[in-house]
């Protein structure tokens, strides 16, 4: 097979006066996916080469793509692993003053703040801020061009890798071969929350050496080490030479906390599970500008969280301090790529449920470094800044399918093909992530002592123990005893509840986060995670530079901690009646600022709004089918700072 460069330039004629000026020119719709940059009548910059996204060609035959593995399934392909790393690692040696470097790759996001491939700081737009669309209803068709400019550049540096090994070298041959089939790889923290250690804790990895035999690198996927700070005006993120995870200052340099950031990551692993089921399958979150931002504008409290949301939970607690917890420096973390990866696929699994439901359809809030704030966004508002020709940027039409960028998800990849169905997908979903929800759990208790039930059986409570992770769901072993108080005979429906949460986040011009614990919180905040009582925590991604204001959502659910409460007989149902008394008297919000983990008081979070509420969910048939959620109420008034409510009360 042919292997060819998957980089495509087009010569084309930018517009003049300044460069500041650029993206103040018209644009033109003209046609599907694509958005003209139209030229100024009077003056144009010479002809210069710009890049434009392609996505990969290469691996594409007969209809079928290929997919991007999860992580831990890549390590387990040592060549596709290593090419994978060795690709990076030449990536990164690429100078930092190139567009098309790892580092001119990561700055698109935020930091330094400036133009790339000829897109310049709009008219009206803030030169203080990145083109990345946070709280906004572009966040996710934004960021898949984005991952697909980042893939390309990397199957490119794959080739160079390649083609470095000479012929006599016999695992050029696999290398070769491997090729056409590399896509990266994402991180499913859903399924499984831990850190590869492969990820978190190896300074240096073991590879193959072009030169013969193996040789020792620095890790690519441990961190990214800069050869220029001049870039970063921040005073600790100036003074860190690579990027850093839950850093510590020791000896006067900072070093990541390996152990601290996988303990954080596994003990929101349930929190997470639930979330990421609730926003695949549940009817409420079909609307694609409910689960798409956090920044959607609710008239009420149902249905508050979103895909966006459970990404800034992951961006705070991996950074905690970090470069992955702050909006201007993030993507210079290795570990965001994996992270974005997942989030691309947890959209395309969503489209594939909701074929019809993609519909962008907003205002922006924030604004970008190409859009001012306020601007109406649809379908066929400019991603800037990725270009699909020379002169057109890529827009929400333009992204609908993966394919067209040569990858698919193991989840999506015969849907792309037409060889599988929606319900097919929902099938997926609830192997992977519904069996461990609580209605997952719930269904297999049910259908465990009504089996017994009909055999004359007597379903014996066990002296079962409640698990050491609140936020995972008791096994089904665990609860069949008492299934009958939380599940209702007749509708086969229980209680399901959330702690919905809206807030300002410019509360704190920093990444910060709400906890909620089942009794006291430790009063050391790096260990809330690890906590006997921690119950889940919301985190804001924020901008630690003061560019990102606005009115945010998400949730921390409650029921499997309640449900852990039912086992260890603290509780003796989901009810209302039930849960209200006991969450007034047992529940714990607590509030803390991630870059210095220090904890402040809930009446200092500007704009918090706290209100606990309650859906009746109806559990699925079949493991094809998913649960039914009714309406969210609100039962419990926690906390709302603008008005001046500071203590829980019964709604």
């Amino acid at each position: 097979m042919a292997v060819w460069s998957s980089l495509k330039y087009a010569v084309v004629a930018s517009c003049a006066i300044s460069l500041s000026q650029v993206e103040a020119l018209p644009a033109v719709a003209t046609g599907e996916g694509m958005t003209e940059w139209a030229s100024h009548p009077k003056s144009l910059l010479p002809r210069q080469q710009v890049l434009t996204v392609t996505g990969i060609r290469d691996g594409v035959a007969q209809g079928r793509v290929p997919v991007r593995k999860e992580i831990r399934e890549m390590m387990n392909n040592t060549v596709e692993f290593e090419l994978f790393l060795l690709a990076l690692q030449r990536f990164y040696s690429q100078p930092q003053s190139s567009d098309t470097s790892y580092y001119g790759i990561s700055g698109i996001h935020g930091r330094p703040y400036k133009a790339w491939n000829g897109v310049a700081n709009g008219r009206g737009a803030s030169p203080n801020t990145g083109y990345c669309t946070h709280g906004d209803i572009l966040f996710l068709p934004w960021h898949r061009p984005y991952l697909a400019i980042y893939e390309q550049l990397i199957w490119d540096n794959a080739r160079e890798v390649v083609n470095s090994f000479p012929d006599s070298d016999s695992r050029k041959a696999s290398f070769r071969t491997a090729l056409p089939g590399l896509r990266i790889p994402y991180w499913d923290w859903a399924a499984d929350a831990s850190i590869p250690v492969q990820v978190r804790e190896m300074k240096n990895i073991e590879v193959a050496n072009p030169r013969g035999g193996r040789q020792n690198i620095a890790n690519p996927l441990y961190s990214y080490k800069f050869t220029d700070l001049s870039e970063f005006p921040d005073r600790t993120f100036s003074r860190m030479q690579e990027t850093t995870r839950w850093p510590q200052l020791i000896n006067g340099r900072y070093e990541s906390q390996p152990q601290a950031l996988n303990d954080a990551m596994t003990g929101i692993g349930g929190n997470l599970k639930t979330r990421v089921y609730q926003l695949l399958v549940a009817a409420g979150y079909k609307d694609f500008n409910l689960i798409g931002t956090t920044g959607t504008p609710h008239t009420n409290n149902n249905f508050l969280d979103s895909l966006e949301s459970v990404h800034d939970t992951i961006h705070g607690t991996v950074g905690s301090g970090g470069h992955m917890g702050f909006v201007p420096y993030a993507a210079f973390d290795p570990i965001f790529w994996l992270h974005h990866t997942n989030i691309d696929r947890l959209f395309a699994i969503w489209q594939g449920i909701n074929p019809q439901n993609f519909v962008v359809n907003g205002r922006t809030g924030m604004g970008t470094f190409t859009m001012a704030a306020g601007t109406t966004e649809n379908m066929s508002t400019p991603l800037t800044p990725f270009r699909q020709t020379g002169n057109a940027m890529f827009t929400s039409s333009g992204v609908v399918r993966t394919s067209q960028f040569g990858y698919a998800y193991p989840e999506t990849v015969e849907y792309e093909g037409g060889r599988a169905t929606s319900a097919d997908i929902t099938a997926t979903v609830n192997r992977i992530y519904g069996r461990q929800a609580p209605a997952g759990v719930l269904r297999e208790a049910t259908q465990i002592a009504r089996r017994k039930r009909s055999l004359g059986e007597k379903v014996r409570r066990a002296d079962a123990q409640p698990n050491q992770d609140l936020n995972v769901p008791p096994a089904a072993e665990k609860l069949a005893p008492v299934e009958h108080k939380i599940v209702d005979k007749a509708t086969d429906k229980y209680n399901e509840w959330v702690a919905n949460i809206k807030v300002n986040s410019g509360a704190f011009n920093g990444t910060f986060g709400i906890s909620a614990f089942i009794g006291d919180a430790t009063t050391e905040v790096g260990k809330w995670p690890t906590d006997k009582n921690f119950v889940g925590a919301h985190a804001v991604f924020a901008d630690n530079e003061g560019g990102h204001k606005g009115s945010v959502s998400g949730v921390i659910p409650l029921t499997s901690a309640l449900l852990n409460k039912i086992v260890g007989k603290e509780l003796d149902t989901l009810v209302p009646e039930s849960v209200v008394p006991y969450l007034l008297k047992n529940l714990k919000l607590t509030a803390s600022i991630f870059i210095t983990n220090q904890q402040v008081e809930l009446k200092s979070v500007k704009d918090l709004q706290v209100e606990i509420s309650t859906a009746e969910v109806t559990l699925p048939q079949t493991e094809r089918d998913a649960p039914v959620w009714g309406d969210y109420q609100n039962k419990i008034d926690w906390v709302d700072v603008a008005a001046g409510k500071f203590g829980p009360q019964a709604a």
